[in-house]
């Protein structure tokens, strides 16, 4: 695919942008096509060299975090609306002209429908939308660190060093399965914990 292909398919897909909502396209090219209004911006990027991935992000202009722009991914608007095609993915891949075409079509669609109150610049949706990023960083953070604490717990338990499974599961016993509860309760009254 030509630059001029992907920037005609933009340009004709994410019209709306700036009929609806004034946004101007500010940049376009093979690789990326950016739309922005006085407080909001939309980039649309397609790696058509190497991954082949395609995918929308909208933020604030204004809203910098470490002085850059925080984007939100087109998927995180479809996971905020609890969307079923919303994977944890920011981009898809898409390889020939066709697959191109469809994506940004639907693309284009689902922004429309579903991040009207971020284009129209609605604060309390931002919000949402970071308290929601926030959230999910959090809960793979913890799932990361159980990951860990799993198989470190697993070695304690097979050398039976039952301090060691007390000293991992006790600081997450609320995360922990019914399973790993009753060995941190077993590892308890052979040290002869509570």
């Amino acid at each position: 695919m030509n630059s001029i292909d992907f920037e005609n398919l933009v340009n004709n897909e994410f019209k709306f942008l700036e009929n609806k909502y004034g946004f101007s396209c500010v940049s376009s090219s093979l690789e990326a096509a950016r739309y922005e209004s006085s407080d909001i911006f939309v980039a649309i990027r397609y790696d058509a060299n190497r991954s082949y991935e395609l995918g929308v992000e909208i933020g604030q202009l204004k809203a910098l975090f470490n002085g850059q722009e925080r984007p939100f991914s087109l998927n995180e608007v479809l996971r905020i609306h609890k969307l079923k095609e919303a994977g944890i993915h920011s981009a898809v891949q898409a390889s020939s002209h066709e697959a191109v075409a469809n994506c940004l079509t639907k693309m284009a669609s689902q922004l429309s429908q579903y991040g009207s109150d971020l284009l129209s610049n609605d604060v309390f949706a931002y919000k949402r939308l970071a308290v929601q990023r926030e959230k999910e960083c959090n809960d793979y953070e913890l799932q990361t660190k159980l990951l860990h604490i799993r198989s470190d717990a697993q070695t304690a338990w097979k050398n039976k060093d039952y301090k060691q499974v007390i000293a991992l599961f006790e600081p997450v016993k609320d995360e922990l399965s019914d399973a790993e509860l009753k060995k941190l309760n077993y590892a308890q009254k052979k040290i002869g914990t509570p």
